[in-house]
């Protein structure tokens, strides 16, 4: 293995091109420690090779410091990807260290980036950080009314404000930016995969149970993955061990893959395509919506929130997807009904938070995996929840039941169809979900439950009716 040689600053010299070129993070818990690795094969204008290297920390959304080194004087092309990829196979294998009595695997995930923000000159990218509230995508919401657009453009301001308030990621020319450059799908992909093994790693954890060396390996991974809020150290506290850490990370997912959508979107050719209509809805409607819902209101602290718009919605995909369901659950219902309930679709309220309403109004609701932990606040298990009671869905809206505050002065609530198949009805909880048999869960509010609950364990039994506006 050649020696490396340090240099001063990103410049290679003579070495112009670089032919290949990794990216690599550890984020590593017991190791206490949070760096990256960029390896470059590169070649000069008279067929020289050389492999050029930047290593560091990263400190928050920050790389600081970094070390550049090159390995000059490699014969062949052949000679110097061999070394690339001994080296690059040594990383992600990692190698055994001991800190504070504790023995672990320090070792590296590569990381797919478009550009990077690290490397040498030859392939950083120069990205300008945009300002959100003036530079937002209009062009791709440009064929919706201006009442439409304003709505969009709040709610893609919340969507970008949540991910970078709650990350590392900043919003930059080139969509959302990571440390070590723009996020891509491949980063969401495997972030997801190795959210589920999380998920099922943490299922059965008791909360004052140890964390285990596997579970944290794991955060290794997803860390080095989506890069957090967090110093050159890292502590337990930084740690997705909670059902309701791991549902987060699933909402901050879909927002970034709703973020990613648009600024493909924005960077294409295409037509703009978001699959979904959206348009105010005419007074009568207005009338109509606003005086159930105010019907059904229950709690004083929520009145301040008045009506302020109402928008008919439809996804496409959503829409067929759930047409499709409904009628298959009609031809194999059976004969004898055992509820009232039985078979019937209902409108019912659904809120959240305003971070979440654009990917949900892009890509529909989201379930959790079946292997996903419990949660505070799904006594019935993972499904998609709807309430009659237009205050049980807006203390979601409004983050009283935990989560962050919204950026703006609008809270949102959806009016969505459900489908409900066979029904069975329960009056205590029910964390195992749906039982076998069944397609819902009635949840009679009583002892256990202040308001009526209505649980379906899949998307395809709901779709969205209306958006509701509060201020």
């Amino acid at each position: 293995m050649t020696r490396p040689t340090k240099l001063h600053s990103s410049d290679s010299g003579i070495y112009t091109e670089t032919l290949k070129h990794t990216l690599l993070m550890c984020s590593n818990v017991l190791g206490n420690n949070n760096k990256f690795y960029s390896l470059e094969i590169q070649k000069s204008k008279n067929g020289e090779y050389a492999l050029f290297s930047h290593y560091g920390r990263i400190n928050g959304d920050v790389v600081t410091g970094g070390i550049y080194e090159i390995r000059k004087d490699l014969s062949s092309e052949y000679i110097a990807t061999k070394e690339f990829n001994s080296i690059l196979n040594k990383k992600k294998r990692g190698k055994k260290k001991t800190r504070a009595g504790t023995t672990y695997i320090e070792s590296y995930q590569e990381v797919n980036v478009i550009s990077s923000s690290v490397g040498s000159s030859n392939i950083k990218s120069k990205t300008s950080v945009v300002n959100k509230k003036n530079a937002l995508n209009k062009e791709v919401f440009k064929d919706f009314g201006n009442t439409e657009q304003r709505l969009l453009k709040i709610l893609e301001d919340e969507n970008i404000h949540d991910i970078t308030n709650s990350t590392t990621l900043t919003y930059t020319s080139n969509g959302l930016q990571t440390p070590l450059g723009p996020l891509t799908f491949t980063h969401l992909s495997k972030a997801k995969d190795v959210l589920e093994k999380i998920s099922s790693e943490i299922k059965d954890l008791k909360q004052k149970t140890k964390v285990s060396n596997g579970l944290k390996l794991l955060n290794n991974e997803y860390l080095s993955l989506i890069p957090r809020n967090m110093g050159q150290r890292i502590i337990d506290s930084d740690l997705i061990i909670t059902g309701d850490k791991v549902i987060r990370e699933y909402d901050l997912l879909n927002q970034m893959e709703t973020a990613i959508q648009i600024t493909d979107m924005k960077d294409s050719n295409d037509s703009f395509e978001l699959g979904f209509d959206i348009k105010l809805v005419n007074s009568e409607i207005h009338k109509q919506i606003e005086k159930q819902i105010n019907k059904t209101r229950n709690h004083r602290n929520l009145d301040r929130f008045k009506v302020k718009r109402i928008y008919e919605v439809e996804n496409h995909k959503e829409r067929f997807a759930f047409e499709k369901y409904a009628d298959s659950l009609q031809v194999n219902k059976e004969s004898r009904k055992n509820h009232k309930l039985d078979y019937k679709e209902v409108d019912l309220f659904h809120g959240s938070r305003n971070s979440n309403i654009l990917s949900i109004l892009m890509n529909g609701f989201y379930v959790p995996p079946s292997n996903a932990p419990h949660v505070t606040g799904r006594m019935f298990g993972n499904g998609v929840y709807g309430a009659d009671i237009s205050t049980k869905a807006l203390n979601y809206s409004a983050g009283f039941w935990g989560g962050k505050a919204n950026k703006n002065k609008s809270i949102f609530c959806f009016i969505t169809r459900f489908a409900l198949g066979k029904v069975y009805e329960s009056g205590s909880s029910l964390k195992s979900g749906v039982p076998s048999g069944y397609n819902s869960i009635f949840a009679l509010g009583g002892y256990d439950l202040k308001n009526n609950e209505y649980i379906v364990p899949k998307t395809d039994q709901t779709t969205i009716s209306y958006l509701v506006e509060f201020e």
